[in-house]
């Protein structure tokens, strides 16, 4: 991926990133602040934690180390960060699935959403149906019935288990009474590797994992599940005229930080020379 391809994904996923909402009051500005990642490195949410991390670090004058903990569909490192000390040196990045899937599909799960405050409103950002360029298909209804002279044989693509991706995948299959079977990645990076190989001809991806390779040709946009078109895919159609709304259209990322630390609102002096997370309210 070239820089100027790298820095349209990153804006694409960044575009609503403003100043920190509630946030932490720093105890510790000697030590490095650590923003962890409960997903596997190389993916759509990488670019994003680091983002953050560089806003972080030109606001404070801190440390911000980006650590990945993957496992579980994001809960190993969930429940890492809710039983880490609550010292204000820990954020945990999370997703949609994370937050609003996770708690029902895994109740055997060690760590609580209670257990977390968000830092920020968060991102929001679209998914895009993707092919091998090997599927003779361009369209969604092109896709559709070339599935459906195929039953039985074929699979879609997620980037993992309880996601977006995933129950996208899932109502496709439903609404349009297919027969195909779910094949999950372990990230959104090596979803992105599966698709462009062909060990999978199709699935919902993320938009930042896949556009160097629908730009280079290697995969093809045939839907994309925004509202609207999107600037970065201008000649992708949506999904909105064939499917109903209610969908899993969207993955959220949005930064939290241990409820058991006290937090203020951003720019309220927390007093001690130290300052909020994202730089406000400093002394001096």
């Amino acid at each position: 991926m070239n820089r100027r391809t790298f820095l349209i994904s990153v804006a694409a996923l960044a575009g609503g990133l403003g100043d920190v909402h509630p946030v932490l009051a720093q105890t510790d500005s000697s030590r490095p602040i650590r923003l962890l990642v409960p997903l596997a490195p190389g993916g759509a949410t990488e670019p994003y934690a680091r983002l953050i991390a560089e806003h972080m670090a030109r606001r404070l004058g801190r440390i911000i180390i980006v650590e990945h903990k993957p496992g579980g569909s994001g809960n190993v490192g969930t429940q890492y960060a809710a039983h880490e000390p609550a010292d204000g040196n820990l954020i945990l990045l999370t997703t949609q699935a994370i937050t609003e899937i996770n708690p029902s599909a895994f109740t055997n799960r060690k760590w609580s959403l209670d257990a977390f405050i968000p830092l920020i409103r968060g991102v929001q950002a679209p998914l895009v149906l993707v092919a091998n360029p090997t599927v003779p298909a361009k369209t969604l209804n092109e896709l559709i019935a070339w599935i459906r002279k195929n039953p039985g044989k074929l699979s879609y693509s997620s980037y993992s288990v309880g996601t977006p991706s995933h129950f996208l995948g899932f109502q496709f299959n439903e609404r349009f009474g297919l027969d195909l079977v779910h094949v999950p990645a372990k990230g959104s990076g090596f979803q992105a590797t599966d698709l462009m190989a062909g060990h999978v001809l199709f699935g919902f991806a993320q938009v930042q994992s896949t556009l160097p390779l629908i730009q280079e040709g290697k995969l093809n946009a045939v839907a994309i599940t925004s509202g609207t078109r999107s600037r970065f895919l201008p000649s992708i159609p949506t999904l909105r005229g064939a499917w109903s709304r209610g969908i899993h259209d969207k993955c959220l990322v949005r930064p939290h930080a241990s409820r058991r630390h006290p937090a203020r609102r951003c720019g309220e002096p927390v007093g001690g020379g130290q300052s909020c997370a994202c730089g406000h309210g400093r002394e001096g």
